[in-house]
């Protein structure tokens, strides 16, 4: 009597066990599958450590959320100034494309949104000193016809044997370039910046005023491009005394002409009254 009710006793706790364990299996068979607006938010906002990014483009505008329409934030990069990508990613869409963002940090530590197709991860900004060929493999074979120009800015990304890989203007297209001609000090990348954009300015008298002022910064002594800057200011002067010697030299010559040509009338008209009497 005693070993059946034993028996008894562990088939129906053996049964409780196989109930519970029936039960927590159909729990999760059941559970509801993500929302689609869940997964969405995932895609949109992907996180991940913050890194150290270089902006590829000028006058990138920064914004206070991530779309065009939340809020300038009243600046705009520079091209090769450092921030920090907060790791965080969001992706506006309207009816005419979609715009991915980067939530990003500034040296002040303000923070703000900027578009992620010109916000370069995981690099360090450089400046070009000297013309030199673009390739698009580590390989010499894979030269190609462009090449950039001194004071270009680049994104470096990596650095791979005796090659270089860079991004220009845009990150989805990085070449490869031999080192030797790029600098990557601060100063060089700041006064190649400040150089470009005055040596795009058609005025001459605006584009003398620029380059003056990045000569008389006193940061900037130091920079390997001061003697560009300068030599291209020195062009400009002399191209100005050129101009003014030539204007001198035909007024000169304009008014040393006009008495003599009435010399000239005034004797003609006498032989003619000569020849008329």
């Amino acid at each position: 009597m005693r070993l059946k009710t034993t028996a008894i006793w562990i088939i129906g706790f053996a049964s409780v066990i196989l109930f519970t364990s029936l039960s927590c299996d159909k729990g999760s068979t059941t559970a509801s599958p993500p929302s689609e607006e869940s997964t969405q938010n995932t895609e949109q906002e992907t996180v991940v450590q913050p890194v150290q990014a270089v902006c590829i483009l000028d006058e990138l505008a920064f914004w206070s959320g991530p779309s065009t329409k939340k809020g300038y934030k009243n600046y705009n990069l520079k091209r090769g100034e450092i921030v920090t990508w907060l790791g965080t990613q969001e992706t506006e869409q309207d009816d005419e494309r979609k715009r991915k963002f980067f939530r990003i940090s500034l040296s002040d530590g303000s923070e703000g949104w900027a578009l992620a197709a010109y916000i370069m991860p995981n690099a360090e900004p450089a400046a070009v000193v000297d013309k030199t060929s673009i390739y698009s493999k580590n390989s010499l074979i894979s030269k190609t016809d462009s090449s950039f120009e001194a004071l270009d800015i680049i994104a470096l990304v990596e650095i791979q044997d005796d090659w270089l890989k860079v991004v220009g203007r845009f990150k989805e297209s990085p070449v490869w370039i031999k080192p030797g001609k790029t600098t990557r000090a601060e100063v060089d990348i700041a006064v190649a910046n400040q150089a470009k954009r005055a040596l795009a300015e058609k005025d001459r008298e605006t584009l003398k005023e620029k380059l003056t002022s990045i000569l008389e910064e006193e940061a900037f002594t130091d920079s390997i491009f001061i003697p560009l800057v300068q030599a291209r200011l020195q062009e400009l002067l002399d191209e100005e005394r050129a101009e003014e010697e030539s204007l001198g030299e035909s007024d000169q010559s304009t008014e040393h002409a006009f008495p003599w040509d009435s010399s000239e009338e005034s004797s003609g008209s006498n032989d003619q009254g000569t020849n008329s009497e």
